[in-house]
């Protein structure tokens, strides 16, 4: 087998030439508009790049997934080729396989030792203990889930340091 063919082909494995033009061309945009960010003349052609390349994009997908991926009813009789059809039956697999009666042993479980409640957490927390954790807080890092940069929460106190507290205290 050659080294650049893989075993489990993706859609973007058969369309590499026609992606790689699509991004040239978008790349050539950027690049222009970079020059002149403040052109109209250049900002419209360069979103408009954007938006047919991520249809392209989009219809090559749709394409493939048509092509490689029928899959059977539920029933097992019916053959699905068209994407919404297999959409939902995934979706229909999925929630088969998540939403299972528990097999936990009730009573098993409440002749285990328990731990203690920590009861540390019962009060909302404390100004200084926001500003502790806002200190603690890595700089330089990826935001969390929130997209708020530590170097956010550090350079806005003392004003978000108190409407952080009030925030953390209404949860």
């Amino acid at each position: 087998m050659d080294q650049n063919t893989r075993k489990h082909q993706d859609w973007f494995d058969n369309n590499d030439e026609d992606i790689q033009k699509l991004l040239d061309e978008k790349r050539e945009a950027f690049i222009s508009l970079q020059q002149d960010n403040t052109s109209a003349s250049k900002k419209a052609p360069y979103n408009s790049i954007k938006g047919e390349e991520q249809t392209k994009f989009r219809e090559m997908q749709d394409s493939w997934l048509n092509r490689t991926s029928p899959l059977l009813s539920a029933d097992g009789s019916t053959l699905l080729s068209d994407k919404n059809a297999i959409l939902k039956r995934w979706a229909e697999h999925c929630n088969n396989v998540l939403n299972r009666p528990s097999s936990i042993n009730v009573k098993a479980i409440d002749s285990m030792l328990q731990a203690a409640i920590n009861t540390s957490m019962v009060e909302p927390p404390k100004e200084p203990e926001v500003k502790e954790a806002i200190k603690l807080s890595s700089i330089g890092k990826a935001p969390g889930s929130d997209s708020i940069p530590a170097e956010i929460c550090r350079a806005g106190q003392p004003v978000l340091l108190q409407e952080l507290t009030k925030l953390f205290q209404t949860m």
